[in-house]
């Protein structure tokens, strides 16, 4: 209806400047001047025809508009939702690496028995079995026993989702998709740890072996002639295996009876400090410098 009322004379270029206008939205939206001169329909047949191409441009520029406002908050909604996201993995890392320390202290102290006597027994076995075999054929056979039961445990899985007909999925996709990777950060944290472990633990050897403080160099003698029994009788692996030990057993001895060992400490360290101070005295150039 719109066609046969337009066309006529040049009422139809009308009509295609419409579809032009509607089609292409760099189109201007004024009628050109040599457009209403041609057209032999009256003058108001061409104001309504510029009022429509005006009406479906007005139209098109609303939607587009609706469109890319709603593209626009859509993508700072994603944008939010990404580092929001970011935001709860960097606190999820934070509290990993953070509570590993409360995982060690209530492991030594035996909080769960089966998870502290099952590390306790894997570390002397595999100190034990480093007594008898080298450390390359026990890490080999350990490797072997790990691989031995991940296979022996995918190939039961699988066949027993082909004969049940499941689709379980991977037996090791829980592990598989857990995060071992450490963060720039991190990796930066315990290096600078580190290097000023190192760095305290050199001026401390350089201060004791350059006999800065005469009486604590003499106690640095005492106990590495101490050590030379001590390495006459066990070997390396046989104090890691006494270190272990005491690891495991030490704390809980201590928070058992906790009163009773800072007393005895107390007592011993009060007669240590006591004769280092009589020593200090009587050896010329043995007083610390205040």
């Amino acid at each position: 209806m719109v066609r046969s009322a337009l066309c006529g004379g040049g009422g139809c270029s009308v009509y295609r400047f419409i579809q032009q206008s509607a089609t292409s939205p760099s189109l201007s939206l004024s009628l050109p001047v040599s457009l209403l001169s041609s057209c032999s329909v009256p003058l108001p047949c061409s104001l309504l025809s510029l009022l429509a191409v005006h009406a479906v441009r007005t139209c098109e520029i609303v939607g587009l508009g609706n469109t890319q406002d709603q593209r626009e908050g859509k993508k700072k909604d994603d944008s939010s939702e990404r580092s929001d996201r970011g935001g709860e993995d960097m606190d999820k890392g934070k509290c990993t690496w953070s509570s590993w320390r409360g995982q060690v202290v209530d492991l030594l102290h035996w909080r769960d028995l089966k998870q502290s006597g099952l590390v306790f027994g894997s570390v002397l076995l595999l100190l034990f079995s480093l007594t008898q075999f080298s450390v390359v054929s026990v890490i080999a056979y350990l490797a072997l026993a790990v691989l031995s039961a991940t296979v022996s445990f995918r190939i039961y899985k699988s066949v027993l989702q082909a004969v049940q007909k499941t689709d379980e999925g991977h037996p090791f996709k829980a592990y598989l998709e857990v995060e071992i990777a450490l963060s720039a950060d991190q990796i930066s944290k315990y290096v600078d740890k580190t290097q000023l472990y190192i760095n305290t633990t050199m001026k401390e050897l350089r201060r004791l072996f350059l006999v800065q403080d005469l009486v604590d160099s003499i106690k640095f003698a005492v106990l590495m002639w101490l050590l030379t029994y001590v390495g006459a009788l066990f070997n390396g692996l046989t104090l890691l295996i006494l270190a272990v030990v005491s690891m495991f057993s030490v704390p809980v001895v201590y928070e058992k009876y906790q009163t009773q060992i800072d007393q005895y400490f107390g007592l011993v360290r009060t007669q240590v400090n006591s004769i280092m101070g009589k020593i200090r005295e009587k050896v010329p150039g043995a007083k610390k410098k205040e």
